[in-house]
């Protein structure tokens, strides 16, 4: 099942809402387009995005750790 992650990249990050529906999402990242961001993700997995991040020799550690959950 997909889902929508919408969260503020002001400050820490904050999460601001999770939606079923994209255009749900979507409405809700307008209300502040400069700051929220509207990300796609699978129920229950790891994103793809993480790994990416991660991937760099300080981080791997948490790779490994973050892989060992990804199935």
């Amino acid at each position: 099942m997909d889902v929508y992650v919408v969260y503020d990249l002001g400050g820490a990050g904050r999460l601001v809402g999770v939606f079923r529906s994209a255009f749900r999402a979507n409405r809700i990242v307008a209300v502040n387009p400069a700051y929220y961001r509207s990300t796609r993700c699978r129920l229950d997995r790891v994103t793809d995005a993480a790994f990416d991040w991660l991937e760099s020799l300080e981080q791997k550690e948490k790779l490994e750790r973050l892989s060992q959950l990804k199935t």
